[in-house]
């Protein structure tokens, strides 16, 4: 029976190499179909050829305005804002589809915020809450953005501003501030029964924190 198996699985490898050596004659000998082949394949390294192309100049891209960040970030070291701002606006305008435009804009607001234009800090945190942010940085962005709108008495967008943080990082390490500050924009707009509320919450899950304290001098 098993001499029976074994010829029977081999005739059955026989029949299908047959198969497919008539097949793939067949397939030669019909113009048509090499042709639709030969189409198909030619289309389809053109793709990877264009996909390869924009992969390697979007890294370039990326690895150029990286170094130009760096740059920026020693002249800010060295108090040299102007000519960080300078080098900001010159990356943002030369390199526009760059992943890493919101850390440029971050900066650049960064930078206005050092000088007191809080008109120009606000357009770049704007500017860089709008793009792609790596987590490193995302926190600080939001903050600051909504610090400044707070600065032009915006309290309500600035509030607005702290539920997207917490929406985008529901564990934000630093939650229990956001609320706090939550609850002095809404306390400073008007708003008591809502900064209330912003306050009951910090107290109740950071009970032990110094944000509670804090927030307790708020709740009524």
């Amino acid at each position: 029976m098993d001499k029976e198996k074994k010829h029977f699985k081999e005739s059955l490898k026989e029949d299908e190499l047959k198969s497919l050596v008539q097949h793939t004659v067949e397939f030669f000998r019909d113009p048509a179909k090499v042709n639709k082949a030969l189409n198909w394949a030619i289309g389809a390294l053109l793709v990877a050829l264009v996909v390869w192309g924009y992969t390697a100049y979007r890294n370039n891209v990326d690895t150029q305005v990286y170094k130009a960040i760096g740059t920026a970030k020693a002249k800010i070291g060295a108090k040299d804002i102007d000519t960080a701002i300078q080098n900001l606006k010159t990356t943002a305008r030369d390199y526009p589809s760059s992943s890493m435009l919101g850390a440029v804009n971050y900066y650049l607001g960064q930078c206005y915020e050092t000088k007191g234009d809080i008109d120009g800090a606000l357009k770049a945190y704007g500017d860089a809450v709008g793009s792609y942010l790596p987590e490193s940085i995302l926190p600080g962005a939001y903050v600051a953005y909504a610090y400044a709108l707070e600065a032009k008495q915006d309290y309500v967008k600035a509030v607005a501003i702290y539920d997207q943080l917490l929406n985008i990082m529901p564990n934000y390490y630093g939650a229990g501030e956001v609320l706090l500050n939550q609850g002095r924009n809404l306390r400073l707009a008007g708003k008591l029964p809502e900064a209330s509320a912003k306050y009951k919450a910090v107290v109740d899950k950071y009970p032990d924190s110094a944000w509670a304290y804090t927030a307790k001098q708020f709740v009524q």
